[in-house]
This record gives C-alpha cells, sequence and structure tokens, in this order.
C-alpha cells in the first residue's frame, strides 16, 4: 500500500529564481492556492499577450494584403453614390435594398432579406441591416480570408456623399481620399469587434492552459508508479505545474512581440522540456513532496 513518508521542506522560494531554477520550484509547494491562482491567471496573460498585439496592430494595410482588389471595388462603390447611409448603428439603402451587384473584383449584396440564400463562391461584402461582413474568396477554402464586423463606428456614413466635395477634402488629391475613406471604414469594422476578439483570445489560451496544466500535474504522479512511498502529492504537482508555466510565458510574450508563431512554439516546448528535467529531479527526492 502506498504511503506518504515526511513532508519535504526546502525553504522559502524566491520568485525570480523560479522562472528558470528547478531547486527553487521545488520549493513551491508551500504556495498557497489563492497564490497559485493569481500566478495562473498571470500566466495565461503572458500567454495570451502576443496574441492581443498581433490582433490589436492589425491595420487596414494588413487587410488589404489578405483581400486584393478590396479597396478597388470600396472606390468603385463610393462612386456610384449609393443612397445607402448609417445610422445609430443601424444602415438603411432606399431603392437598392436586397439587390446585389458586382464592384471590382467582389459581390456587394445590399440588405439581403434571407441571408440563407446566398452563397458565397466568389469574393463578396455583404452589407446587413446592422453588421458588414467581406470575404476574399482563394482556391483553397482554408485560406479564405473573412472580415466581420458592426457599424457602432461608422455613424453617420453617407455612400450617396462620399467625395472630396461634400466631406470637405478637397485638398486631398482623390488618391488620398479615397485611402482615406477605405482606411477609416476598415480600421472602424475592426474596431468594432476588437473587444469581443480579445476576450475570445483569452479564454482560448485559458482553456488551454488549463488542459495543459491538468495533464502535467498527473503526469508528474508517474513518479509515485509501483512505490511503497509516495514521491509527491497531487496537490503539489499541481502547485509546480503553474509555477513551472511562468518561466516559458514570460519568454513567450518577450519573442511574440515580434513573431506570434514562434511565441506559440517556444513557450510549449520550453515548458515541456522544464517538466521532463524537474519530473527526473522529484524521482531523487526521498521524502513526499
Amino acid at each position: 500500500m502506498e504511503q506518504t513518508s515526511q513532508i519535504a521542506v526546502f525553504g522559502k522560494p524566491f520568485f525570480p529564481k523560479t522562472l528558470i531554477s528547478n531547486n527553487e520550484l521545488l520549493k513551491t509547494n508551500t504556495y498557497s492556492f489563492p497564490k497559485i491562482l493569481l500566478l495562473l491567471i498571470l500566466n495565461i496573460s503572458l500567454i495570451s499577450a502576443p496574441f492581443f498585439m498581433s490582433r490589436y496592430s492589425t491595420k487596414p494595410e494588413d487587410v488589404y494584403g489578405y483581400m486584393p482588389g478590396l479597396e478597388e471595388a470600396l472606390i468603385a462603390l463610393y462612386e456610384q453614390e449609393l443612397p445607402c447611409t448609417i445610422t445609430e448603428k443601424t444602415m438603411d439603402c432606399l431603392s437598392i435594398a436586397d439587390t446585389t451587384g458586382t464592384y471590382g473584383e467582389y459581390q456587394v449584396y445590399f440588405l439581403p432579406e434571407d441571408l440563407s440564400a446566398i452563397s458565397i463562391e466568389t469574393s463578396s461584402i455583404v452589407f446587413t441591416t446592422t453588421r458588414i461582413s467581406m470575404v476574399y474568396k482563394t482556391e483553397n477554402e482554408a485560406d479564405d480570408y473573412v472580415l466581420e464586423g458592426d457599424y457602432r463606428f461608422l455613424e453617420g456614413m453617407d455612400f450617396s456623399n462620399i467625395n472630396r466635395l461634400d466631406l470637405d477634402m478637397e485638398n486631398l488629391s482623390e488618391t488620398e481620399f479615397y485611402q482615406k475613406i477605405n482606411d477609416t471604414l476598415i480600421q472602424s469594422v475592426l474596431n468594432s469587434t476588437l473587444s469581443g476578439d480579445l476576450l475570445l483570445i483569452y479564454l482560448a489560451q485559458f482553456v488551454q492552459t488549463i488542459l495543459y496544466a491538468f495533464m502535467m500535474s498527473v503526469l508528474l504522479l508517474a513518479a509515485n508508479f509501483r512505490r511503497s512511498v509516495k514521491r509527491i502529492r497531487y496537490s503539489s504537482s499541481l502547485k509546480y505545474v503553474v509555477v513551472a508555466i511562468t518561466g516559458p510565458a514570460l519568454l513567450a510574450c518577450l519573442v511574440g512581440l515580434v513573431n506570434t508563431t514562434i511565441a506559440t512554439i517556444i513557450w510549449s516546448a520550453v515548458y515541456a522540456i522544464r517538466m521532463i528535467v524537474f519530473y527526473s529531479k522529484i524521482n531523487k527526492i526521498k521524502d513526499t513532496l
């Protein structure tokens, strides 16, 4: 029958050193669970930070790169002086509601009554009463790019008066004018979903990190396999895996400011390596952790 020997005591941990030192990590089994919970939230925030920055820094020029021909399609749309206005986060179109037209390389739908009847087979822009959806179609559906949002930051936009004279922008060249209007429209759509996107990013990282930590905490219990004396308690295992995340998460956060993809790989790889090394270390300890 598995027994618990004397509980190992290593002294008080010095937090900065726990980021890289497994000797200091051993001492963190004395941390209270409220502290572990706070550290878990910090870890998830660090892991999420590069994704936050990537989403927050997305600019209209990035969207144009993902959606070739969008700028030209929007300009062609403005030039038609369409009877559509946005007021109180709602678009209203006189005479052209529930119609469609081709503008540049994009099929544009105006206030369709039945969205389910629309089959997006080519690059499209869909204006509904409360939302706008832009889709760039590629040969591989997985590579399609979609930009969606609402009209909350486009209050007062009147598609029948998008010209330099009516908007008092005669000091701008035609190219500069349309660039400014396009950028305003796209940035407004991006900003309309920013808070929701950031929340989804955090929730996704929260679930992923919780599952990863749970899996690692269970794996550490393998140190008890076929031993008469328990090497590690589950409470200690859980504390170790949470504290061990902080170092790799901080590293990933810093790297992620430059490259989000590499940061994701780094934190997972460095954390896995650290836990493997730590597992071999706890196997050499005689007392129960």
